[in-house]
């Protein structure tokens, strides 16, 4: 198993045993969990505290320094998706330029531009998003781009058929 498959492995082991202890908290009208961390040797009295609350876990919830809103990021993967379908690439580049524009548009100060992307934003957005994974295009071969320029060639090709 991959050191960082056994990292995930473990980390949801945890919190399964945390939403067990959790729920068995619930049950209580007023717990003390920091008590309850305590003598159940649980050194980390807040995560248990989040999941009593039914507050989403690390892996759950939304990074803190994300930039685009949940409407922001499906507008940029409907926008991607057109342009996907039209045969054109998708490349880090187009989608921070996407990114920066739904963010200017929704931008509320005055004469003043929204804060920049990062110089990486585009290739961690595409990380989190492996619909759009980096797909090498092959080229098209003379004969059908030819075919394609001229559709009077394509015509008379059909009615040979």
């Amino acid at each position: 198993m991959a050191p960082n498959a056994f990292k995930i492995s473990k980390y949801a082991a945890e919190v399964a045993e945390l939403q067990d202890h959790a729920l068995h908290l619930q049950q209580f009208t007023n717990p003390n969990i920091a008590f309850y961390a305590r003598a159940h040797n649980y050194p980390n009295y807040y995560r248990l505290r989040r999941l009593y609350l039914n507050k989403p876990t690390r892996s759950d919830r939304k990074p803190p320094n994300y930039r685009l809103s949940e409407e922001q990021d499906l507008a940029l993967e409907h926008y991607l998706d057109a342009i996907d379908a039209i045969g054109w690439g998708i490349y880090r580049s187009l989608v921070t330029q996407q990114a920066y524009a739904l963010l200017e548009v929704s931008h509320v100060g005055l004469g003043e531009a929204p804060p920049p992307l990062g110089k990486n934003w585009g290739q961690r957005w595409l990380k989190h998003h492996p619909k759009y994974r980096h797909v090498k295009a092959k080229p098209t071969e003379i004969q059908r781009k030819l075919a394609q320029e001229e559709p009077e060639a394509l015509r008379r090709w059909f009615t040979r058929l």
